[in-house]
């Protein structure tokens, strides 16, 4: 089956803001304001942990739809 998910208190968020503790520019107030997601389809998981994102629809088939996923993430 396919489902959503958000993690709640999130320990991957908190390994994340740990490791990142090491860096002389860290802010841990940009790790509270994560979320954590995880998207389970029929063969896969994506899993994030973001601030915000934004879901489109397009029709096509992957090879079609590639060359605009490859651009949006380049901006």
């Amino acid at each position: 089956t396919y489902s959503a998910f958000v993690i709640e208190n999130s320990s991957w968020i908190r390994q994340l803001e740990r490791m990142n503790s090491v860096h002389p520019y860290h802010g841990p107030q940009r790790y509270a304001q994560l979320k954590h997601y995880v998207f389970a389809f029929h063969d896969s998981t994506f899993e994030c942990a973001v601030e915000s994102f934004t879901v489109t629809e397009h029709l096509g088939s992957l090879s079609e739809l590639l060359p605009e996923m490859q651009k949006r993430l380049l901006q």
